[in-house]
C-alpha cells in the first residue's frame, strides 16, 4: 500500500547522489514505517534486560509504525518458474490476518485487525492469472472466513483449474468447500488441533471441541478418501503429562470414525502428525513464556513415538528439538544475537560450538521468564495493539478462559482499529 509512494521519494533522493547514510537519514525522517538500527542506541540494565531504544538522530519517529491498509490489488505472484518448489502454481491471498486469537499465534496477532477482499476482486484476479496458469494456492490463516470461499474455488474448477490450500479450520470448512476440494485433486487435509486436551486448547485459546473435530473427520471422510494432517505443539505453557496423553486418545477416535465412514467405500486415507515443539513468539499473549527445556521435550517426543507406534496407518514427524531452541534464540534474541550468529557462520553452521565460544548466554533470551514490565527488543515496532490487551489475554490463559473473536471497527479490546487506518477493500 505504500510501496509506490516510497519508491517516488526514493528515485528523487537517488538523483540527489546522497551518501548512502543520509539517503537512509531522509527516508527514515519522512516514513515512520522504515526501520534504521544504526539509527537507534540500546540501553541495557544492569541484569541484562533492555532500559530503553532510543532514536540517535533528530526527526526519526520513536516507534516504528506498521502500514495496515490492503492495497486495492489481491495480492497474487507474479513470476512463476520451474526451478521453484511450487513450479507454475501461482499464489493468490483471498485475505490477511485472522481474528481467532490463538495465544501462541504471531500471525494471528502481529496482522490484525484481519482485512479481506470481495469475491468478486478475488475472481476478478483468478480469471486474470489463468491466462499463465491452470494451477493455484490460496493463502489465508484463516481462508474458511473468507466470505464466498465455495463459490470462488468451484469457479476454479468450473474454468479448468484447481487449487490447494495449507490448512483449514474443522470448526467453519463446509460440505461444499471440501467438495470442492476433492474435484480440485488434492488428497490430503490439514487440520491443527494444537494441543490434546480441551482444557489445554482453552489456554491457548484454540476454540475447538473433540466434538468438532470428530464432526469435521465424519463429514471429510464420507465426501473422499482424503488422508488426514494433524498438527500438534508440545511444551505449551501449563502443559502436563495429561495433556500428552490425549494426542493418542485424539488420534484413535479419528481413526475409528475414518473406519466406519468409509467402510462402504473400502478404502480410506491415512494418518498424519506433525508435532512440534511451542517457540514463544513476539506480539503475542505468550511472548513472556519461556521455552520448554530441550531434554523434557525429547522425553515427551519419546513418549508419544512409543505409545502413537501402536496405532496402525499412523504416520509420525518430530520437529528437533535443538533446532526449536535455535527459532526461540532468533525469535527472542535482541541485536546481541548477531555475534551468536556470526560465530555460528565462523564454524560452519556448528551452533552447539557457537554456543560454546559466544559471550552472550543464549539460555537468557530462550529460558527467561519475562517481567510484564519488561522492554522488548521488538517494543520499537509498533503494529497497533496495546500491550495491556496481550497482558490480559496471557492472564485469561494462566485461568484456562477463552475470548472471543476479533470484530473490526465493532471492536475495541486490542486497539489496533482505534490507533492504525486500515481499509477493509469491497
Amino acid at each position: 500500500d505504500v510501496i509506490d509512494e516510497f519508491l517516488d521519494y526514493y528515485a528523487d533522493l537517488k538523483a540527489e547522489a546522497l551518501s548512502r547514510e543520509n539517503l537512509l537519514y531522509e527516508l527514515a525522517r519522512r516514513f515512520s514505517f522504515i526501520y534504521v538500527p544504526s539509527f537507534y542506541e540500546v540501553k541495557y540494565k544492569g541484569d541484562g534486560t533492555i532500559e530503553e531504544i532510543v532514536p540517535k538522530k533528530e526527526g526519526i519517529s520513536e516507534k516504528i509504525r506498521v502500514a495496515k491498509r490492503l492495497s486495492s490489488d489481491v495480492s497474487s505472484s507474479s513470476i512463476t518458474s520451474e526451478l521453484t518448489e511450487f513450479e507454475d502454481r501461482i499464489f493468490v491471498e483471498p485475505s490477511r490476518g485472522c481474528g481467532r486469537g490463538c495465544r501462541f499465534c504471531a500471525a494471528g496477532f502481529v496482522y490484525r485487525p484481519p482485512r479481506t477482499y470481495s469475491e468478486d476482486q478475488i475472481v476478478r484476479i483468478i480469471d486474470d492469472k489463468l491466462n499463465k496458469t491452470k494451477s493455484f494456492g490460496l493463502i489465508s490463516p484463516s481462508l474458511q472466513d473468507v466470505l464466498g470461499i465455495e463459490k470462488i474455488t468451484h469457479h476454479i474448477i468450473q474454468r479448468g483449474g484447481s487449487f490447494s490450500i495449507s490448512s483449514c479450520r474443522a470448526d467453519s470448512v463446509s460440505e461444499e468447500f471440501l467438495m470442492n476440494l476433492r474435484d480440485s485433486g488434492q488428497r490430503t487435509i490439514t487440520i491443527a488441533p494444537e494441543a490434546g486436551s480441551e482444557r489445554l486448547r482453552a489456554v491457548i485459546n484454540k476454540q475447538l471441541t473433540m466434538e468438532q473435530i470428530i464432526d469435521f473427520i465424519k463429514m471429510a471422510t464420507r465426501i473422499s478418501d482424503f488422508s488426514i494432517k494433524l498438527y500438534f505443539i508440545i511444551g505449551l505453557p501449563s502443559e502436563t503429562h495429561e495433556d500428552i496423553e490425549q494426542i493418542p486418545v485424539i488420534v484413535k477416535k479419528i481413526r475409528h470414525h475414518m473406519i466406519r465412514e468409509s467402510r462402504e467405500r473400502g478404502r480410506m486415507g491415512t494418518i498424519k502428525l506433525s508435532i512440534n515443539c511451542f517457540i514463544p513468539k513476539p506480539f503475542t499473549p505468550f511472548q513472556w513464556y519461556p521455552m520448554e527445556d530441550i531434554e523434557t521435550l525429547k522425553f515427551k517426543q519419546k513418549w508419544l513415538k512409543r505409545e502413537l507406534s501402536q496405532i496402525g496407518g499412523v504416520n509420525v514427524s518430530f520437529d528437533v528439538p535443538k533446532w526449536a531452541y535455535v527459532q526461540a534464540l532468533l525469535s527472542l534474541g535482541d541485536r546481541r544475537v548477531g555475534s551468536i550468529l556470526l560465530l555460528a557462520h565462523k564454524y560452519n553452521g556448528n551452533w552447539l560450538r557457537a554456543f560454546r565460544h559466544s559471550e552472550i548466554n543464549p539460555d537468557f533470551f530462550v529460558y527467561r521468564e519475562k517481567q510484564f514490565n519488561e522492554f522488548f527488543p521488538w517494543d520499537i515496532l509498533d503494529h497497533g495493539i496495546r500491550k495491556e490487551y496481550l497482558i490480559k489475554e496471557y492472564l485469561l490463559a494462566t485461568k484456562g478462559k477463552d475470548s472471543a473473536r476479533c470484530k473490526p471497527i465493532s471492536c475495541r479490546r486490542c486497539g489496533v482499529c482505534e490507533r492504525i487506518y486500515y481499509s477493509t477493500i469491497s
